[in-house]
């Protein structure tokens, strides 16, 4: 997600999209790769538009096959951690 993200903010080819489906309104924002190796060529994030949370991020090759998919179902914002599960 983190590297979706950087890369769609430094992206010059970017699109965005709506898709309305079965499960509801679902923003796609979509850029390329940098650098476009072949088996990582595209990159889109499925946003629901109800709760603005991922549900999919989905890399594509030059082909346009699927080469990459994750699926997010539980997203949990500010969890508290204890430190006891760090070591340095």
């Amino acid at each position: 997600m983190t590297t979706f993200v950087q890369n769609y903010l430094h992206c010059s080819q970017i699109s965005v999209s709506v898709a309305d489906m079965e499960e509801g309104l679902r923003t796609i924002l979509e850029a390329t790769v940098p650098g476009s190796p072949p088996y990582l060529a595209i990159s889109c994030l499925w946003v629901d538009n109800e709760t603005l949370f991922p549900v999919e991020l989905v890399v594509f090759d030059q082909d346009d096959a699927m080469r990459i998919i994750v699926t997010y179902h539980v997203l949990e914002l500010n969890v508290n951690l204890d430190d006891g599960h760090f070591t340095l």
